[in-house]
Parts: C-alpha cells; sequence; structure tokens
C-alpha cells in the first residue's frame, strides 16, 4: 500500500503535522493500512471540496471542534483558517456560533485557538500561555 503524504494531508492544511495524528497514522499503516489510508482519503476529499472554498472549511472545522471542546484542533483548525485568509474578526464571528452551539467553554475554547493563532496569548499566573497547543514558530 501506498505511503501516506503526511505534509500535503495536514501540512500545507495546518502549517504543521500534529504529533497525535503523525502518531495516528504511524500506527494505523502498521496496524491496519487499508483503514488508514481510506480514512486520510475521505478527509481530503471533504476538505478539498469543490463546493466550499477552504477558508469556510476551515471555519466550520474551527466551530465544531470549538463546540465540541476540543483544544488543540480548534486552534490547528484557526492556524488553518487565518493560512487560508480568515482575518481575527471572522474566527471571532465563528467563536459567537460556538458559544450558541457549546457555551461559555466552547468561546473560551475558541478564543483562545483565535488568541495563539494570531500570536496573542495570555500568560497566566503560572507564567505559562494560555491556549491549546500549536505550531511550533
Amino acid at each position: 500500500m501506498k505511503k501516506i503524504d503526511e505534509q500535503r494531508l495536514y501540512g500545507e492544511i495546518v502549517g504543521h503535522i500534529p504529533p497525535e495524528i503523525s502518531d495516528r497514522i504511524k500506527v494505523g499503516m502498521q496496524a491496519d493500512p487499508t483503514l488508514t489510508k481510506m480514512f486520510e482519503d475521505i478527509r481530503l476529499h471533504v476538505m478539498k471540496s469543490d463546493v466550499l472554498d477552504a477558508k469556510t472549511v476551515q471555519m466550520i472545522l474551527f466551530a465544531m471542534m470549538a463546540a465540541k471542546l476540543i483544544g488543540p484542533p480548534t486552534e490547528y483548525h484557526a492556524v488553518a483558517a487565518k493560512m487560508a485568509g480568515a482575518s481575527k474578526e471572522e474566527l471571532y464571528a465563528v467563536a459567537g456560533l460556538a458559544l450558541l452551539a457549546g457555551g461559555m467553554r466552547s468561546y473560551n475554547t475558541a478564543g483562545a485557538a483565535i488568541a495563539a493563532a494570531f500570536e496573542e496569548p495570555s500568560v497566566d499566573r503560572c507564567g505559562s500561555r494560555s491556549g491549546v497547543h500549536g505550531p511550533e514558530n
């Protein structure tokens, strides 16, 4: 079975390959390469839509991840939306939709991801950056 091109699937979209995704693909290619390849083909098919532009796809995924309180992917999709041309204001408007769908925690998750995507995270009392994990710059 053909090797999965992680850089094409993830690096071009979010600017880096998240370690949990790299690990999943590595283990998947060892344990069940057919399923792993099928999943990545489906993922690529829906993310490279002929109907929705990349910015819209990434803003929708950003809102979905924030509403589900999935921290790191929320930031990955905020970064991807920014790379596709989304402004901070557009992402903040989408964060409002996450608030409606998931409440205040979703709104906070979205806000932290936007701050991290635009390199403006807060520093808490312990000195660590708030927000979620993202690409090393």
